[in-house]
């Protein structure tokens, strides 16, 4: 995110919303295309990327400084972390996991570790995200890219009924369809749209013949955690839902699981 102020930049990733994340990711692998003269990618397998490295920061490095991000990236592909091939989710990745290395062990042996979260804090975290995504949904009827890690949150605590789950992969697969062809018909740019139109057209033909990529699939089924929760978000609001007590009730049983693992 652009201008950030010296309170947000001193803020960790689990204390912001999923979407201003992905803004600095966003702006991060911006900067790093044009550092190494690279033309960017196209605009699915752009989002693709961003929405991946976002997923892994909130899921897998909640506590990561976000002022580190930029700068991780940019050392990154200086070669500060040792080779890499190619630009992807997973390059990033072990950009993060190399640069949190590194700290590791510059850090003093007399200096006391930063504590793990305790499965409560872990819970409050997870709370309050939820929380906040259905107030942005019930204000404006749209769910952000923290949806994914949001239900994974979720999910375990035994609150979404199996029924909101029936038929929801096909719908993905449709409502993931109909996103590439709109994004198709506001494609401007000729090489744009080609690519595009590969994309799309290679989406349908492995549905159709039961073939879809890995990368394929988790493009879907992280469009359909998004229609569960819309699904189940409109009920909660339909029944006013007291929402912070329904998530608090389940406070026990999450940390006891969390401690028995």
């Amino acid at each position: 995110m652009n201008n950030l102020n010296n309170s947000q930049s001193k803020q960790n990733a689990e204390e912001m919303v999923g979407q201003e994340i992905f803004d600095i990711v966003k702006t991060s692998i911006s900067k790093c295309f044009l550092d190494l003269n690279k033309e960017p990618l196209p605009k699915n397998s752009s989002e693709h990327l961003i929405n991946g490295i976002t997923d892994t920061i909130i899921k897998f490095f909640p506590s990561l400084k976000t002022k580190e991000i930029p700068e991780i990236f940019a050392n990154g592909v200086r070669g500060e972390y040792g080779d890499y091939y190619g630009l992807s989710v997973i390059t990033f990745e072990n950009f993060i996991k190399a640069h949190l290395a590194r700290v590791k062990s510059k850090t003093k042996p007399t200096a006391e570790p930063s504590p793990e979260p305790t499965p409560d804090e872990k819970f409050d975290t997870g709370k309050a995200l939820f929380v906040k995504l259905i107030k942005k949904y019930q204000a404006s009827g749209t769910i952000d890219i923290s949806a994914s890690a949001i239900y994974e949150f979720i999910k375990p605590l035994g609150l979404i009924a199996s029924s909101y789950k029936q038929g929801v992969y096909r719908e993905a697969m449709n409502k993931t369809i109909a996103q590439k062809e709109i994004e198709l018909i506001n494609c401007t740019d000729l090489i744009r749209r080609r690519l595009l139109n590969g994309a799309l057209e290679c989406l349908k033909s492995n549905i159709e013949k039961d073939m879809i990529t890995v990368e394929q699939n988790n493009e879907i089924v992280r469009t359909g955690k998004s229609i569960i929760l819309q699904y189940w978000f409109n009920d909660l609001l339909i029944d006013d839902t007291d929402i912070d007590q329904l998530i608090e009730e389940k406070r026990s049983y999450y940390v006891e699981t969390l401690i028995n693992k």
